[in-house]
């Protein structure tokens, strides 16, 4: 991807899933006295034959690692609540420890997003063998708010069910508490114990 200095124009075609924070500033045209304003925006990049991610049908597939989003980073004028939600495309070995997490970034123009994350199949059904600060073992289902009291992170481990040895397909399901998730509220996932 490349960005013309003078005219703004961001172009090329992406051939991953990727982000990168972009300073933009702006000026007045006001000559005596021009105002300015600074700030950081978040630049997310899917390939081009990449559809939406706000069904277990359009997930994006991803590795381990950090990940910063928005909820819902490919949002358009659609009304239905589909916007609200991101799913991810998850692959671990059967028996694997995987750990999600999903914390709220906050910036001072959005406030902060409240991210619940959960564990669903290919189906969208929740899996129930997930551990979480509140379970403590391995038989709640694969579904967290808070991790802990006084904070909206969330975060699951899950054992990878299926037979030892291979490759299991899940989704990582995030969305808002409140339901009022705007694509300037960002979130940043991490991830450990897939492939």
């Amino acid at each position: 991807m490349t960005l013309h200095a003078s005219t703004g124009v961001i172009s090329g075609t992406p051939t991953g899933f990727g982000g990168s924070y972009v300073t933009v500033q702006v000026t007045d045209a006001f000559t005596a006295k021009p105002q300015s304003v600074t700030n950081n925006l978040l630049t997310i990049f899917r390939p081009a034959n990449s559809a939406r991610n706000d069904t277990v049908i359009t997930a994006t597939p991803i590795g381990p690692g950090i990940y910063n989003a928005s909820l819902s980073p490919y949002w358009d004028t659609r009304t239905d609540t589909e916007s609200d939600h991101d799913y991810y495309q998850l692959t671990a070995i059967a028996g694997a420890m995987v750990k999600v997490g999903a914390r709220a970034l906050y910036t001072q123009t959005s406030g902060v997003l409240d991210t619940v994350i959960e564990i669903v199949d290919a189906n969208g059904i929740r899996l129930q063998k997930c551990w979480s600060q509140s379970s403590y073992n391995y038989t709640g289902e694969c579904l967290n708010d808070d991790q802990y009291s006084g904070t909206t992170d969330s975060l699951l481990q899950l054992q990878v069910p299926g037979t030892a040895g291979q490759d299991v397909v899940f989704f990582l399901h995030v969305l808002d508490w409140r339901g009022d998730a705007r694509p300037d509220m960002l979130y940043e996932l991490n991830i450990s114990g897939t492939k």
